[in-house]
Parts: structure tokens; sequence; C-alpha cells
């Protein structure tokens, strides 16, 4: 047994980071690579991503990887921290976390998108979970504007009532920032069909079931076109992440 699973089973579950994307919009600002490894100043996104996870105390990594995956691979094949799951044909982030379940090794694991940065709090949002036992805690984020986004409407105790999507009427709101804590039962919710979404397909599935919302401070940064990429790069200089 490795010392990794040990410390998951000391309580702390794996991760799991979705970086197979194609990242179509960000492509005319990065094109020789995929978007999880876009330059953040020395560094890349992923680079980030990871410290965070790693400077927590988690030891065990799975890469979900798909588009340019040998790159990926390659950068961090010597790391014994981190394993990957490979898509061969595109997945949606659903189907991303569905083909990656094999590899996981604990009850429940976290699952971050590898496009979306939140200075989370990430054993804390692990203890909630464990103390409610839901399907899903979602990581949310209030927002002064989610017309663009879409919104999470909760109840006072933070179960999760319904998805908003994008209104026309700028208002502020709570909005997904892409950390999720799963049971691994989620799987007997998966559609019938491999390549689907997270967001689209499965959340709405399950709302009747226990979820709920884990509320941070903070904003997420993201850098899903280039707009939000020079501004995510901009306050990561700034934070010195």
């Amino acid at each position: 047994m490795d010392r990794s699973y040990k410390k998951s089973l000391d309580g702390l579950p794996d991760i799991m980071i979705l970086c197979g994307g194609q990242g179509t919009r960000l492509r005319s600002v990065i094109s020789d690579n995929p978007k999880s490894l876009a330059k953040i100043g020395d560094v890349v996104f992923l680079d980030i991503l990871l410290k965070q996870v790693f400077d927590q105390g988690f030891t065990r990594v799975i890469l979900a990887v798909g588009y340019m995956k040998e790159k990926i691979i390659e950068r961090y094949s010597k790391d014994p921290r981190i394993l990957f799951s490979v898509e061969e044909s595109p997945l949606g982030t659903g189907g991303a976390v569905m083909n990656a379940l094999g590899l996981v090794r604990t009850e429940y694991f976290i699952a971050m998108n590898g496009d979306s940065y939140c200075a989370a709090d990430l054993k804390k949002i692990c203890e909630e979970h464990n103390n409610r036992k839901p399907l899903i805690s979602m990581v949310l984020a209030n927002l002064d504007d989610v017309s663009d986004s879409g919104s999470v409407l909760v109840d006072d105790d933070g179960r999760i009532r319904a998805f908003e999507e994008k209104a026309p009427q700028k208002g502020a709101g709570l909005v997904n920032a892409g950390i999720y804590v799963f049971d691994k039962k989620i799987l007997a919710y998966k559609p019938a069909k491999n390549n689907f979404s997270l967001e689209r397909d499965l959340f709405p599935a399950v709302l009747g079931q226990l979820c709920y919302g884990h509320i941070v401070p903070g904003e997420v940064l993201d850098i899903g076109n280039p707009a939000r990429y020079y501004s995510a790069k901009q306050k990561f200089t700034k934070w010195s992440v």
C-alpha cells in the first residue's frame, strides 16, 4: 500500500481535476497547449491548482485528461502523487468524472474544474460533507452580477433547491465555484450517454437528492475566454499565488 493511499484512508479524500476540455474559446490566445497549461507568470494554471491541494495536505490527485493529454502527462508523470484518467474521445465534465471514478479509492472525493480557481478551505468543506453526508456538496461563491453565469438557490440550511439559467437583468447571487465533493454513489445517477455535462445534465437530475452548497468568501477566477484569462493573470500576479 503506498503512502498516499494510507493518508487518504486517514480522512483525506482523493482529488480529481478535470483538465480534458478543448478550450476552443481560448484558442486565439493559447494554441499550443491545453488550457489548463495556460501560462500564469512563471507557472501554468494547473500548477496553481495542484499547489492549492498539496499545500492543504491532500496527497492523491487524479488528472482527467483529454485534449493534448500528452503534454499534461509529460509535465506531471514523475510526481508519484498524481495519476491520470485518459479520455480517448471528448466526454464532457460529467463523463470525465465517471471515466475517472475507477481510480478513486475513497468513499467520497473532490472534483475540481481545471480552468477555474477558488481559494476554498478544502478540508473544511470535507468536514462539512462528512457531517451532512449528502450526495453532493457544491462550493458556491457570491457574485455581484450573475446575469452572465446563472445562479444557485439554497434554503436557510444550505440545501440546494434550484439552478437558475442566465438572466437578462443584472443581480447578485450565488454561483457554482467549480469545486464539488461527490459521494461515490453518484455513479448511480450517470445518464445513458457517456458524453455529458455536470452542470446541464447531472446536477438538475439529482436535485431531489440531498445536495448542499458550501458558501466561501472571495471570487472565482476562470480562464475560459481571453478576457477572463487576462483578468486572472493580473489578479494572480497581485495575489502572488
